[in-house]
């Protein structure tokens, strides 16, 4: 093993087209600026609690290495983009059960990919990816769309004042049948009420969720009025 343990680098530390067959330590190591590892070959390779430089910058340019060892939060601002070592490195921390540093890895790589390759019409794709669902690694985009298009519609909606509030009322009615059986039927009047601040944003819930959620209001119907019917479809 080789260790730089707690070592400080003022100039570029340099270790391009070495071998190492086996760890190399840099746990603690201080770095100011780059860290070049180009072209080497690395069996395993410790950066814990390592520290760089505002301006630093860690070169994996045709590195290859088995074991990276390496917080995405230490490291993840300072790699010199190259898509093959963000793909090496993502692959690294899910063989390592690292699933969050992987998650953050490939959503920086994707982000540095649009500003990195030229620009194509595939790309808007891309681009579309990345605002509607952060490409599939950050859950809070889609949660944070949701959140805002069903308070925008729900806002709309009181603001055109296009909804109408029915409460449902069934009664049993006991009916005498023609064979002297007496049948039950359900009679369902429909009674409407003023509607309420909170009931535009129920309605828009209810419809961005195709209806699972209208057990928030039983027995209450909501309808649009004129032709305002589009936007709950919308």
């Amino acid at each position: 093993a080789v260790s730089f343990d707690n070592a400080s680098f003022e100039d570029d530390a340099v270790f391009g087209a070495i071998k190492f067959e086996r760890l190399i330590s840099f746990r603690g190591a201080k770095f100011e600026k780059k860290l070049n590892l180009k072209a080497s070959q690395i069996f395993d390779i410790l950066l814990e609690n390592a520290t760089f430089g505002s301006g630093s910058k860690i070169i994996l340019e045709d590195t290859d290495f088995s074991i990276f060892r390496a917080p995405w939060k230490t490291i993840g601002d300072h790699i010199q983009y190259n898509g093959a070592a963000y793909l090496a490195l993502i692959k690294n921390y899910r063989d390592l059960n690292w699933f969050s540093d992987s998650n953050d890895a490939y959503y920086l790589y994707r982000r540095q990919s649009l500003e990195n390759e030229p620009f194509s019409p595939m790309m808007l794709l891309d681009y579309l990816a990345w605002i509607f669902y952060g490409f599939g690694v950050r859950p809070e985009v889609p949660i944070g769309w949701s959140i805002f298009i069903v308070l925008a519609f729900g806002a709309a909606f009181m603001l055109i004042k296009s909804l109408r509030k029915f409460i449902r009322r069934e009664t049993i009615k006991m009916i005498q049948s023609e064979g002297g059986y007496q049948e039950a039927h359900i009679e369902t009047t429909l009674i409407e009420v003023p509607v309420s601040f909170i009931d535009p944003f129920l309605f828009s819930l209810s419809n961005f969720t195709s209806g699972w959620t209208t057990f928030l209001y039983p027995f209450t119907d909501f309808k649009t009025t004129g032709g305002h019917s589009h936007m709950a479809i919308v």
